[in-house]
């Protein structure tokens, strides 16, 4: 029998995920968080400060992400 082998690349970099990717899937976790713990301990809160919370939360993020992003590449 003969045994192929294959060349393996290992990359020292691990595949990143997009960071809105991350960011969206936060957004989505707390929004259910919010509606679930509403739902089951009967607290009602402001749509309008949870949705400006939100805004300036995956904002901050964006910009974060971003400039780590930015850091990353110039090395």
């Amino acid at each position: 029998m003969s045994e192929h082998t294959t060349p393996e690349t290992h990359d020292a970099e691990s595949p990143r995920v997009p960071v809105g990717t991350l960011v969206f899937g936060s957004v989505v976790v707390v929004l259910g968080l919010l509606l679930l713990g509403g739902l089951l301990y009967g607290f009602a809160l402001n749509p309008a400060y949870v949705a400006v919370g939100l805004l300036v939360g995956a904002g901050a993020l964006m910009i974060i992400g971003g400039i780590a992003a930015g850091r990353r590449s110039r090395r």
